[in-house]
């Protein structure tokens, strides 16, 4: 395990996780943002590793999503509510929240922002 030390810049953060998890470059770049996003990120290298596992998970639970869930996520990546998507798609509100959860369940998300950056990180496309 390693030990949070104030030696922890982003740069070696980046470095030792990129170690751990072999890591391709659309995830080192991911985990680049995610470093330069958060100062605190110096002395916690375990919170990336946390996250670059989380990102992994979130594409490989991107294949197991039905096509209607795809639509209904991108509609919810590009800020659509339950009833918007609803209308835009003719089906009831309670059908669009079943597909929202399923979807937060299959990409490993807690929240509904949480479920947005997931999806985004999986290769998902917001619909406007």
């Amino acid at each position: 395990m390693l030990e949070a030390t104030p030696n922890f810049t982003p740069f070696r953060v980046l470095t030792l996780v990129h170690e751990m998890f072999a890591l391709s470059e659309q995830e080192r770049l991911l985990l680049l943002r995610l470093v330069d996003s958060r100062p605190s990120i110096q002395n916690d290298a375990a919170f990336a590793s946390i996250d670059v596992m989380r990102f992994r998970f979130a594409r490989e639970g991107a294949h197991l999503l039905s096509e209607r869930e795809k639509v209904v996520l991108s509609f919810i990546m590009g800020g659509k509510s339950n009833k918007a998507i609803a209308r835009l798609l003719e089906i009831s509100p309670n059908t669009v929240q079943a597909h929202r959860r399923r979807a937060k369940d299959k990409l490993g998300a807690e929240t509904t922002a949480d479920l947005v950056r997931l999806a985004t990180a999986a290769g998902l496309e917001p619909s406007f």
